[in-house]
């Protein structure tokens, strides 16, 4: 014989009642007018014998909201299909609003579930064990016959007393569990758990301004201030409640606490739209707390049109570049990008200095005021100029630091409106400190200009010197000179002549231009330009074209006797000259020179000075780790592909203080002719006093020895000498 288990001392009687079916009590469940006794609750199939809703019951350490959660979810989620359906029933039925058939709950249930159970034990409203009379009863269908057996749970009419969990409410009895059983029990209905929350609705506008044609986005948002769940609908209402509904929805989850963002709306201003109109949204929501507040609403947000005055921070910077010492001048403005009424504003200007590693260092606040002082700005027609802020860099700054000024439009006392507003309230500008690499030519002359005839017959290409002459922290000069006379057929723009640095263009007379030829133009800017029609270089190819060949490769000077070679290829020279030992290669590839390669210390007599020439119509190739070059290099081309004089090879472009053209100086005694000389080494023009900022970082020294005993000067060939010899008093 089935039975439905509802207690040990009363199961015969209980049996029994079944087995005659209960048949005069039968009516609808007093809360669930859609389910009749003994039909389940989520599928409502009839079974009237069955078994607990849980086996065991509700154990005695099931005492307060964790530990019954803990059980009743443990029994969903791991339980067999009679304790899964269980708790499942026992969730479901604990809710006010028990028509979710849903089987398992959802996520959304569930936590709504676990907040009431906690709202009810802060309020006191659980009693974990008492006796409780009730009329009616639930159990288990899936056992004892009594129908198909589904697996689900049902109620039926019964009055007894039992042991039981009570949940308490604000209108009284809420919800009741047999302890023995975990049978849910009712008495006149189940009221199910109690809720408290309060809901409040916002809406936003992407921008409190526009313009005719922008787009603004208005969004609405609900919150739920808890402390439990609740479900609520939301509408979102253009201008007031009656101004026309826009959309709608919900009833939607709120967890305690949460805010959702319901709605999000992209409006354009018409394009007709008069400045001053004012487009508004707001939302309502219903209910508006647990205690059946109705029709809750939002504060409006609202964009006002207006007709704009275009206005977009800048910054400028003069110069682009300073060395430690100098200074830059920094100055701010704002800018009106079309035509309006004036406008004030106000603005601030912060000031970094980022080093070349590291992060930025906060210098300042210089004052973002007008030129009269006035932090009040008023901007119009075209714009205002500001109070230019001036900074020194100090003796120690590292190169490739970088101090820049950033003046952002703070609080506008008037409607302003910005083309993209990011960009234009702020604008940045820097200034690098950088450094001027000089060069040194010292013993003879300078001359850019001409080129080889078998490059160009006519030699007249306008060749250019420009380097870069500065004024130091402690007055004196540094910057690239020549200790005698500079010849340019073209400009020469700050070399300086008989070893004065030349600042700026210079004037007529300067000591620095006294030795540039021509000096005496009535233009003071056209430095240079020497009067010279042509300019030709002998590149001495032709007296080695036929000289004994060497193989291509690499070759150690000081390890060879006295001799001329032509090479058909590129070639690679090293090491220290023997005394006394003449030596001459002419190559038709890349020469590379990557160790220095020097005469010796001292000699004994005039014969024994050494003489190197190298002769190439490929390119010389000195490398970044050579510090002295002694001899004369002569590379023929046109000073592009071919015929270049590398001070520093690989050259890595753009020029870095990282790189390996920056740890050493070079210096070069003897002479250098070629179609371009390429002076990359970045070596010097630092250091934390003046004296360390002058170290130039390549040296020309045109030596006596070439004058006393060089390889050209062999019978039937051209030699270097002096052209000119002129004796001017006074004599000694």
């Amino acid at each position: 014989m089935k039975r439905i288990l509802l207690g040990t001392a009363l199961v015969v009687v209980f049996a029994a009642a079944f087995l005659m079916g209960y048949g005069g009590a039968a009516k609808a469940w007093p809360v669930l007018p859609d389910r009749d006794a003994w039909y389940g609750y989520f599928y409502n199939v009839r079974d009237t014998m069955g078994d607990d809703v849980f086996a065991g019951g509700i154990p005695g350490w099931v005492d307060s909201a964790n530990e019954f959660i803990g059980f009743i979810e443990n029994n969903l989620y791991n339980g067999d299909g009679r304790h899964s359906v269980g708790a499942a029933f026992i969730i479901q039925t604990m809710m006010p609003d028990r028509y979710s058939r849903n089987y398992w709950p959802s996520y959304e249930e569930i936590i709504d579930w676990e907040s009431r159970i906690r709202w009810a034990e802060s309020n006191g409203w659980i009693n974990w064990g008492t006796n409780f009379s009730y009329v009616a009863n639930s159990y288990w269908q899936g056992n004892y016959g009594g129908g198909p057996e589904p697996n689900d749970n049902a109620f039926y009419w019964e009055a007894d007393t039992r042991w039981s969990i009570v949940f308490m409410s604000r209108w009284g009895v809420a919800y009741v569990i047999k302890r023995d059983c975990a049978n849910p029990l009712g008495q006149n209905g189940l009221v199910g758990l109690d809720w408290r929350w309060d809901a409040t609705g916002r809406t936003t506008a992407s921008v409190p301004q526009a313009v005719p044609g922008e787009t603004v986005t208005f969004s609405h948002y609900i919150r739920n201030a808890g402390p439990t769940t609740a479900r609520i609908w939301w509408a979102a209402w253009s201008s007031s409640p009656t101004g026309g509904l826009i959309a709608n929805g919900g009833p939607d989850l709120y967890l305690a606490g949460q805010e959702l963002n319901v709605q999000n709306e992209n409006f354009t201003i018409p394009n007709n739209a008069a400045a001053g109109t004012q487009y508004c949204r707001l939302v309502g929501y219903d209910p508006t707390n647990s205690y059946g507040g109705r029709n809750g609403y939002g504060a409006p947000a609202c964009v006002t049109v207006f007709i704009p005055a275009k206005l977009k921070a800048v910054m400028s910077v003069t110069p682009s570049n300073i060395i430690a010492g100098e200074t830059a001048t920094f100055t701010p403005g704002i800018s009106v990008q079309s035509s309006g009424n004036p406008v004030v504003v106000n603005c601030t200007i912060s000031r970094t200095l980022t080093p070349p590693s590291g992060p930025a260092q906060n210098l300042g606040n210089p004052a973002c005021v007008d030129t009269s002082g006035n932090p009040n700005i008023t901007v119009s027609g075209g714009g205002t100029t500001l109070r230019a802020n001036s900074y020194t860099a100090p003796e120690t700054v590292a190169v490739g630091s970088r101090i820049c000024d950033t003046i952002t439009i703070t609080n506008p006392a008037q409607n302003i409106y910005y083309n993209n507003p990011a960009a234009d309230r702020t604008a940045t500008t820097c200034v690098v400190v950088a450094k001027t690499p000089y060069s040194r030519f010292m013993g003879n002359d300078v001359f850019a200009g001409g080129n080889f005839a078998a490059v160009n017959p006519a030699c007249n290409n306008q060749a250019k010197i420009t380097t870069v002459g500065r004024t130091l922290s402690d007055g004196s000069g540094a910057g690239s000179v020549v200790e005698y006379a500079a010849f340019a057929l073209n400009r020469i723009t700050g070399f300086g002549s008989s070893s004065r640095v030349l600042v700026g263009s210079g004037a007529l007379g300067a000591a620095a231009r006294q030795l540039t030829f021509a000096n005496s133009e009535p233009d003071a800017t056209r430095l240079g330009y020497f009067g010279k029609p042509q300019h030709c270089i002998n590149d001495y190819t032709t007296n080695y074209a036929s000289a004994p060949t060497l193989a291509p490769g690499s070759y150690n000077v000081g390890s060879r006797g006295s001799g001329a070679w032509r090479v058909n290829g590129a070639l690679t020279l090293s090491g220290t000259m023997p005394a006394g030992g003449q030596q001459v290669y002419y190559a038709t590839g890349n020469v590379t020179i990557n160790s220095n390669l020097v005469y010796p210390a001292t000699y004994v007599n005039s014969a024994a000075i050494p003489s190197l020439v190298v002769i190439t119509t490929g390119n010389i190739q000195v490398g970044p780790g050579v510090t002295q070059l002694d001899g004369i290099f002569i590379a023929r081309g046109n000073g592009n592909t071919s015929g270049v004089f590398y001070t520093c090879f690989p050259k890595t472009e753009p020029a870095s203080v990282s790189n390996a053209c920056n740890t050493s100086a070079l210096t070069v005694n003897g002479a250098v002719a070629a179609g371009r000389i390429d002076l990359f080494r970045s070596f010097g023009a630092t250091g934390a006093s003046a004296a360390a900022r002058k170290d130039p970082a390549e040296q020309f020294y045109f030596s006596p020895e070439i004058y006393i005993r060089n390889a050209l000067s062999a019978s039937a060939r051209p030699t270097i000498q002096t052209s000119t010899v002129l004796d001017l008093p006074p004599r000694f």
